[in-house]
């Protein structure tokens, strides 16, 4: 399993806004192919942890980014503990600024 690394940010209109980024574990290489595994729900997981939307019930913004590190995340790292588990069963850590 490979911890891939992904940075989270939205054009606005004072410029870009970074919020910070996330980790997942999966065995996929290709961004969109992660990105699809990932449900609406645990996007929102992840716009909430990052202060993207205010509650899990806010419907993520349309206009976000998300690039995939060229470098898989390091263990050492992350928290012991991941954030949350995604619906298709992929451990998630939330890592702000």
């Amino acid at each position: 399993m490979t911890l891939s690394s992904f940075a989270v940010g939205r054009i606005v209109p004072e410029g870009y806004r970074s919020y910070g980024r996330f980790v997942v574990g999966t065995s996929l290489k290709i961004q969109d192919e992660i990105l699809a595994r990932l449900s609406e729900g645990d996007m929102r997981r992840i716009g909430v942890g990052l202060g993207v939307i205010p509650r899990l019930d806010h419907p993520m913004p349309q206009n976000m980014y998300y690039e995939l590190s060229a470098f898989a995340a390091c263990p050492v790292d992350l928290p012991p503990q991941a954030t949350f588990m995604t619906e298709s069963g992929q451990l998630a850590w939330i890592l702000k600024k």
